[in-house]
């Protein structure tokens, strides 16, 4: 496993944690260079730890400030987006189980407050995943008092970030001038906290079994058809929310399928989505219908996803990059203009109608289908073509064969992202 160890009191916690357990572990050290002398004092710190524990550490330096302003994002996402992207990185290069961050209860309750402040649904209510992909954070169940009382007990040390005390960052508004009154109100607001999270968590976990056990009861595929009983549907409280849920992965909007559940009554009313999937009001169901056969199903992309392991067994890796260096073949890897991307992204199979910008036509439109004949595939090979669109529709590439020309690196870019598909 990786640990990722900022020299921080929840890091030295997590890793003295994980040392004592016997389990193996490389330590992993980012170098933001945002505090100067302190964050090079940081690094000294954390490697003269890793020597004094025999622990394996790998540090990388970061030019965050550059990115931050190059890519035009502030300096926290900056620092994520590189941290992550690094992470991905080792994890497609090493034999590692994935990477252990020390993000606490504090920080899982802070998360959903903040998203409550920006408005969210109920996945952004339940904070920090435990498990989030490759990513693992194993001391969510403990308050920050709890993870200090055993650094104390055990004797650690620890490094103090100076910028935890600024409130320019919401996140420490939030910690200095919000929280403290919420503890006031409630002596016991940590506890109460962690029981709110565990059951908007277990009500999340439990609507989603409920979600796949209705459809499943109440709609199954029938010749390449799959039925939903209309007055069901009608009988649900918020049945935009549920239509979203369903059907979501199929490409429909949040827009178009709220615009379904207003037309419920409404026979012949149609939708059709980007993947090629069509919605039909009938008499007493709802109609969906999608290609037949072995058809992959779509794949929704979030703007946190690094590495994903598709059907087939093959991964897709997302991470920032530099602009600088050599330029990938197209085929297999490509390097794009990040803010021209859009989340969230769909993977999916190609579909007849479908048009793209390829790479080296000088931005001329071209038929799929019509580039594939110029390609010679045969017809197998055009069953198992996949493309990767943007959240406003456009292809932004042809997977293993050619990326699109709208989203390339171009002399005003100013910041890239690296797609890699790996067989």
């Amino acid at each position: 496993m990786l640990i990722a160890l900022s020299g921080g009191l929840d890091s030295v916690v997590l890793a003295h944690l994980w040392r004592a357990s016997g389990r193996a572990a490389v330590w992993v050290h980012c170098n933001f260079g945002l505090r100067g002398e302190a964050s090079d004092g940081d690094e000294t710190w954390v490697r003269a730890l890793a020597a004094e524990w025999e622990t394996p550490i790998l540090v990388r330096r970061f030019d965050t400030a550059d990115f931050a302003d190059t890519a035009g994002i502030s300096i926290q996402m900056a620092a994520r987006d590189l941290r992550y992207g690094w992470f991905a990185d080792l994890l497609l290069e090493g034999d590692y189980a994935g990477v252990a961050t020390g993000h606490h209860l504090q920080d899982a309750v802070e998360t959903a407050l903040l998203h409550w402040t920006r408005g969210t649904g109920l996945s952004g209510l339940t904070g920090i995943p435990a498990r989030n992909g490759a990513i693992v954070r194993p001391l969510l169940f403990a308050t920050r008092a709890q993870i200090l009382y055993y650094a104390q007990e055990n004797g650690l040390a620890w490094r103090e970030d100076a910028s935890n005390a600024s409130d320019v960052y919401d996140r420490n508004y939030l910690r200095l001038h919000v929280v403290p009154h919420l503890e006031q109100l409630n002596p016991g607001f940590w506890a109460g906290a962690a029981r709110s999270l565990q059951i908007l968590n277990d009500t999340r976990a439990n609507y989603r079994f409920l979600l796949q056990q209705y459809a499943a009861q109440a709609a199954e595929w029938d010749e390449g058809v799959q039925r939903f009983d209309i007055a069901a549907l009608r009988n649900v409280p918020a049945p935009a929310a549920l239509l979203y849920d369903l059907l979501h992965i199929h490409g429909f909007t949040a827009d178009q399928l709220a615009q379904l559940a207003d037309n419920l009554e409404r026979t012949g009313f149609e939708l059709h989505s980007p993947t090629g999937a069509c919605l039909l009001v009938d008499r007493d169901a709802l109609l969906l219908t999608r290609d037949s056969g072995d058809t992959p199903e779509p794949l929704r992309i979030e703007a946190d996803d690094l590495l994903l392991r598709l059907r087939d067994g093959s991964r897709l890796l997302l991470s920032p990059t530099t602009l600088e260096g050599s330029f990938p073949d197209g085929k297999m890897e490509i390097k794009v203009d990040a803010e021209k991307i859009k989340f969230p992204l769909l993977l999916r199979p190609w579909k007849n109608g479908d048009v793209f910008h390829p790479l080296g036509m000088d931005g001329r439109r071209q038929k799929l289908q019509d580039f594939f004949t110029n390609q010679k595939l045969s017809r197998h090979a055009k069953t198992q073509v996949l493309v990767l669109e943007n959240a406003d529709g456009a292809i932004i590439w042809v997977l293993g064969l050619r990326p699109d020309e709208r989203f390339k690196i171009a002399p005003a870019t100013r910041s890239a992202l690296r797609l890699a598909w790996l067989i």
